[in-house]
């Protein structure tokens, strides 16, 4: 369940010094609903929710859907009305959503955490934006109703007071393809859960991994098979390697099924016929855990990442890193990883194989790690969001 504080129902406003923030909370509903999975919208959103309260902030999360029509977690409140309904009808016409006037009466400031953007009046809007992929790459979304669906998704976004992203370098991506003046954009990058940090024994970490039938070493992929994640690259670069490496350090991929994920699949089944590797599809937290303290490097060579959270999971769980040279993710991982060019398989390759036979680097680059994990906390996450809510309601 999602503990938060719940908003008055009876249309007051709270006076205390305590900002009211209705924080959008739709794909946060949805994964609690299902399998309790989050991914990095997710995880976002219910940090928020956690840390905000320290801020001075009082966050209340609103649905602005149901999950299904399914009852929502304890906590959350739904907007009335169906989203999609909704959208297309302010698209079309201006007119604001329905329950627009209700959370105006109620709270200072609506941020949509998890890019569903309502149209509200007499309300400011702040809206996360994590990336463009969806406008400035289509070719690696659903195909289904794609052309809709990204003017839906650039008019809903275009409805916002203010906008926050996830990092520095996707500013001018984002205010190219959805036509906002990056000055409105505030990059707020986000945090390590502090859980990540702590060291599981070796007994719980062998129990853990004899449950996914592993043994260490082995290299590590964390993330959804889809086409930007590059996994069909990081597949070509091990398969490069002697057999006699990849038999005593296999390629381990743990993540969902993804859209149009049928060439990564295939050749993640061709690893594991011949015994060089697997694929785990989701693992539980604690599971997780293990892979990134056992393994022997997190291959991350991510084709766009607006920020790359599992770069700092990883620094944090003291598990050196191959990551890309481009998008944000030199910016997340400053000089504590190994930079490839993501096109590059044989640069993949060869850090692969550094990080296996070279000791000191691999304890250099993990005490680096440790280090620049820790300047990235949920506390300052919040502490910037809440800043930033002050601003735009005042």
């Amino acid at each position: 369940m999602i503990s938060a504080p719940i908003s008055p129902v009876d249309g007051s406003r709270d006076t205390s010094s305590r900002l009211q923030v209705a924080l959008g909370a739709t794909v946060l509903e949805r994964a609690m609903n299902s399998n309790g999975h989050l991914d990095g919208i997710g995880t976002y959103t219910a940090e928020l929710l956690k840390h905000l309260g320290d801020a001075r902030i009082d966050p209340h999360p609103i649905a602005c859907e149901g999950f299904r029509g399914t009852r929502v977690s304890s906590g959350v409140e739904t907007m009335p009305g169906s989203f999609s309904i909704n959208l297309l009808r302010s698209a079309a016409t201006g007119v604001a959503f329905t329950g627009s006037r209700n959370l105006a009466s109620r709270f200072d400031v609506f941020h949509a955490t998890d890019h569903h953007v309502p149209k509200l009046r007499n309300i400011p809007v702040v809206a996360t934006v994590m990336d463009p992929i969806p406008l400035m790459h289509p070719e690696w979304t659903d195909v289904n109703h794609r052309a809709l669906k990204n003017w839906l998704f650039r008019r809903s976004v275009q409805w916002a007071d203010h906008y926050i992203t996830i990092s520095k370098f996707v500013i001018d991506d984002i205010a190219h393809h959805f036509r906002i003046p990056a000055e409105r954009i505030t990059p707020i990058e986000l945090g390590v859960n502090d859980d990540f940090f702590i060291m599981l024994s070796e007994e719980e970490k062998l129990a853990s991994l004899r449950e996914l039938g592993l043994m260490p070493p082995f290299f590590l992929f964390i993330g959804t098979l889809q086409p930007r994640k590059n996994i069909l690259r990081i597949v070509e670069a091990f398969k490069s390697l002697p057999l006699d490496i990849r038999r005593a350090c296999p390629l381990i991929v743990a993540g969902r099924e993804g859209w149009s994920s049928e060439a990564e699949r295939a050749a993640l089944a061709t690893l594991q016929e011949d015994g060089t590797g697997r694929w785990l599809n989701y693992v539980t937290p604690l599971q997780k855990k293990a892979l990134l303290q056992s393994a022997r490097a997190l291959v991350f060579p991510s084709l766009y990442e607006g920020f790359g959270l599992p770069v700092l999971e990883a620094f944090a769980s003291g598990l050196p890193v191959i990551t890309s040279n481009t998008t944000s993710l030199p910016e997340v991982a400053g000089d504590a990883a190994l930079l490839v060019s993501p096109l590059d398989a044989s640069e993949i390759a060869a850090a692969m194989r550094r990080l296996l036979e070279d000791d000191e680097l691999w304890r250099t680059l993990q005490a680096r790690g440790a280090a620049r994990a820790r300047a990235f906390s949920w506390e300052q996450t919040a502490n910037r969001t809440a800043e930033l809510y002050r601003r735009i309601a005042s």
